[in-house]
């Protein structure tokens, strides 16, 4: 709440700093006091597109966590976690893929494109107290996590339940399983 408090307020200073300006050049320049509504009203609405409906989401809802046990998801094998929410859930849509993210492009034009190479199994196993227990199954043949590879390559897990409007993205550590000598 805090985060998204200071964004809006931060993109109203060079709003603001405009109007200064142009209050103090005189009237010569009456069209900076526009410029600088504008700047504020745009800045404004972009950091409410990234921070106010998380925001909203979170004061709904309150916080929700993925409680993965102290060994990581390995390929091919299934895994318990536990999914925590306060929110009312009633049969949430889950979907365990891998991303790789690459660049694109060059220059002025250069972007991060996510892409979704493979799709894994995730399914709800038994609701608990503070939400759900769910089985994640990676296959075998799917890349691990390597955030340090160029592409980077994660595994993700999305909970979404239209009905109640949530949407959460959890990244899970999933790893090829080691070979033991």
């Amino acid at each position: 709440a805090v985060r998204a408090a200071a964004a809006v307020l931060g993109s109203l200073i060079p709003g603001a700093g405009v109007l200064l300006v142009s209050f103090l050049n005189g009237p010569d320049q009456a069209w900076m006091p526009v410029l600088g509504v504008a700047m504020a009203v745009g800045m404004g609405a972009a950091a409410w597109h990234q921070l106010g409906s998380p925001l909203v989401q979170c004061l709904r809802h309150g916080e929700s966590r993925l409680r993965i046990p102290p060994v990581p998801v390995y390929l091919g094998q299934p895994s318990l976690v536990e999914f925590e929410t306060a929110a009312e859930l009633g049969a949430p849509e889950l979907t365990l893929r891998c991303a790789r993210e690459s660049w694109e492009g060059s220059g002025k034009h250069r972007s991060k494109v996510r892409r979704f190479v493979q799709r894994g199994r995730a399914e709800t196993h038994s609701q608990t107290t503070n939400g759900f227990q769910l089985l994640l199954e990676p296959p075998a043949d799917a890349p691990g996590t390597c955030l340090s590879a160029d592409p980077s390559i994660y595994w993700e897990l999305e909970v979404k339940d239209e009905a109640a409007g949530y949407e959460a993205l959890f990244l899970i550590p999933v790893y090829p399983r080691p070979v033991l000598r």
